[in-house]
């Protein structure tokens, strides 16, 4: 698996942990000196999950949880080629948000995958079916399927933060459950977790 690629799967399997959802990620790469990885942050900003029912939210609370505080994530992880350096859940202007911090394993993240050098510029290709770009420090081309982000290659961090787009029923689901979701956490840390 391509290192980039394996970006998208840090997301997809936070995603797929118990239906959590964020409403946006943001997506930040440091480039370090010629012989030091890159260092990738992944932030999950406005976290809520799908759960039709409260039972089924407080499970998925707890994969929340347990996902990011047990060994079996930064397992999985490493399989999928980032070393976590860093995460944490936390709340954030009333916001639930989980962040990660990793190194990726791989001598050629910076040519593979969705991503790559060409004539003095870095390259990242986003799919556009489930997301959009809403913000970043590179220049933004779109096309149908696509969004094409260009950066100069001296720059030494890139980002861009994109929404993700979710039909109107589990929009209604996202937006009912994150204040109940905040309310989980917020007695969580209470108990001194």
């Amino acid at each position: 698996m391509k290192p980039f690629i394996q970006l998208a799967a840090a997301l997809a399997l936070l995603v797929v942990s118990g239906c959590l959802l964020p409403e946006k990620t943001e997506t930040r790469i440091r480039f370090n000196e010629e012989n030091a990885p890159a260092e990738v942050t992944i932030i999950y900003h406005n976290m809520s999950s799908e759960a039709k029912d409260d039972e089924a939210l407080q499970s998925d609370f707890r994969d929340l949880i347990d996902s990011w505080k047990g060994d079996k994530y930064l397992v999985q992880q490493a399989k999928q080629g980032l070393i976590i350096k860093d995460r944490q859940v936390y709340l954030e202007n009333g916001k639930l948000q989980a962040k990660e911090l990793s190194v990726p394993t791989e001598e050629n993240f910076l040519d593979g995958g969705d991503m790559m050098i060409s004539r003095g510029e870095r390259i990242v290709i986003v799919d556009a079916d489930d997301a959009e770009i809403i913000e970043t420090n590179g220049k933004i081309l779109r096309t149908e399927q696509n969004y094409v982000i260009v950066w100069p290659e001296e720059l030494r961090e890139i980002y861009w933060i994109q929404r993700l787009l979710y039909d109107d029923e589990d929009k209604t689901r996202l937006e009912r459950n994150r204040p109940k979701l905040v309310k989980m956490f917020e007695a969580y840390q209470q108990k001194g977790n």
